[in-house]
C-alpha cells in the first residue's frame, strides 16, 4: 500500500490491497452490533426506483418545475438529438485534479462495518442550477477551443430523470443526484487527512458506496459560482459498456418532452458555425426552442459627454 489514513472507523488507500488493519475499541465494537446502518447522507428521491439525492440536491428539487441546463459543443448536441442519447463520461476524463483525487481510493473500516469497498468504474454528467444565461464566466469555461461552438441547455429536470430511471431498467445501476459542496478550500481537499476527517465529522453511519460519491461530492470555493449539479451512475453488478473515448450513452430520449431552451453561444459566427436559422432547420424537433444570446451584441457608441453638464448633477 503506498498510503493509509487510520481514523479509527476506517481509512484510505490510495492502491487497492489487502485493507488496513485497525483495532477496534470496545466502543466500536458496541456501536458494530447496532441493527442496520441507515444512509442518511443520500436517500431516495421521491418514488424513483435506484434514484438517490443528498440533503442540498433535495432542497433544489422541492421547486416545481427543476431546471438544469447543460453547456456543450452544439455538434454533440445534434448528436445527442439526431440518435436519441445522452452520453455520461468517465470521472477519468476530468480534467481538475482535485476533482479525480479520490475516484480510486479503496476505503476500509467503514462507518457502516463493511471490511472494504472497492469502487468500480463510475460515469458522470455535470449540469448547473444556475438560470443566468448571459454568464461570460460559464462560456468561456466550457469552450474546449476557440473554433468549437458552444450551446446552452435546459432541461426540465424531473421530466428528464423520468426517461433517464426508465430507460436505465436495462441495466443495473443506482444514479446520484448530488448538489456540490463548495465549503473547503483547495488545501483541505488536497490533504488527505484534513478531508477525510471533514468527511468523517460530516457523516452519518453511511455504506462504502454513498461515502465513495460523497467524497467526489466536493469542490473548491472558487467555483462555488458553477452552483453544479452532478448525476453519477453507479454500477451494481456488470460494468459500465463504456466505448473507446470512455463514454456511455443511454439511447431511446425524446429531447422535444425534456428541453425548454437552447441558446447559441453569443458571438459573431465564424466560418462553419450554425445560425439561428440553420439551427432550427437541423433541429427541427425542438426549432421553436432554440434561441440566440446576445451577451456580446454590439452597443450604439457614445458619440459626446458634455462634462458641464454632469459637473451640475448634485452628489447624493
Amino acid at each position: 500500500l503506498d498510503r493509509c489514513i487510520d481514523l479509527r472507523l476506517f481509512c484510505f488507500c490510495t492502491e487497492i490491497g489487502n485493507p488496513c488493519r485497525t483495532e477496534r475499541t470496545p466502543e466500536v465494537e458496541a456501536e458494530a452490533t447496532m441493527a442496520g446502518t441507515k444512509n442518511t447522507d443520500f436517500e431516495q428521491f421521491e418514488n424513483y426506483r435506484n434514484c438517490f439525492v443528498n440533503a442540498k440536491a433535495k432542497e433544489w428539487l422541492q421547486s416545481k418545475d427543476a431546471v438544469i441546463c447543460h453547456y456543450m459543443p452544439y455538434v454533440r448536441l445534434e448528436q445527442w438529438i439526431g440518435n436519441s442519447i445522452m452520453t455520461f463520461v468517465s470521472p477519468s476524463k476530468w480534467s481538475d485534479p482535485f476533482e479525480k483525487k479520490y475516484l480510486d481510493t479503496v476505503l476500509t473500516n467503514l462507518p457502516s462495518y463493511e471490511k472494504k469497498y472497492t469502487p468500480p468504474r463510475i460515469a458522470c454528467i455535470c449540469f448547473t442550477k444556475s438560470q443566468y444565461k448571459d454568464s461570460v464566466a460559464f462560456w468561456k469555461k466550457f469552450k474546449p477551443d476557440e473554433s468549437t461552438q458552444l450551446v446552452r441547455v435546459e432541461f426540465s429536470f424531473k421530466k428528464m430523470l423520468d426517461q433517464i430511471i426508465e430507460l436505465l431498467k436495462n441495466y443495473s445501476m443506482k444514479l446520484y443526484v448530488v448538489a456540490m459542496d463548495y465549503s473547503l478550500q483547495q488545501k483541505k481537499i488536497k490533504n488527505e487527512i484534513d478531508f477525510v476527517t471533514h468527511i468523517k465529522n460530516n457523516s452519518k453511519k453511511i455504506d462504502g458506496e454513498s461515502l465513495f460519491i460523497k467524497l467526489l461530492s466536493y469542490k473548491r470555493k472558487s467555483y462555488s459560482y458553477e452552483r453544479e449539479i452532478r448525476m453519477i451512475l453507479v454500477p451494481q453488478k456488470r460494468k459500465i459498456p463504456f466505448d473507446d473515448r470512455k463514454c456511455f450513452s443511454i439511447d431511446g430520449f425524446n429531447y422535444e418532452s425534456i428541453i425548454k431552451n437552447v441558446w447559441l453561444e453569443p458571438i459573431r459566427l465564424p466560418s462553419g458555425w450554425v445560425s439561428k436559422d440553420a439551427a432550427k432547420e437541423r433541429l427541427n424537433v425542438i426549432e421553436d426552442k432554440i434561441n440566440q444570446s446576445f451577451l456580446y451584441e454590439e452597443q450604439e457608441a457614445c458619440k459626446k459627454i458634455d462634462w458641464r453638464k454632469i459637473s451640475k448633477i448634485k452628489k447624493d
